[in-house]
């Protein structure tokens, strides 16, 4: 025991195809696999990205805002 520089390798290990997963080897492959970030060229405002989200939300808050003015609860036509 005393000469062994090095234990038990199994012969399929290496440091590119590991045996067992490890959570390093797991992340470094995936920022392998996706890439560097990417970056957009142009800068783009908050209300230019989000203007999908930020209209439907004027929208129902405009529906709502106008039924109330209706007072459409004390309409005598719902039961």
């Amino acid at each position: 025991m005393a000469n062994m520089k090095i234990g038990y390798v199994h012969p399929y290990h290496s440091e590119g195809v590991p045996i067992y997963m490890s959570y390093q080897y797991f992340m470094k492959t995936q920022f392998n696999a996706a890439g560097p970030e990417q970056v957009s060229p142009h800068y783009e405002s908050l209300t230019r990205s989000r203007k999908g989200l930020i209209g439907m939300t004027a929208y129902l808050t405009v529906i709502a805002y106008v039924s109330n003015l209706g007072g459409v609860e004390n309409n005598e036509w719902q039961a």
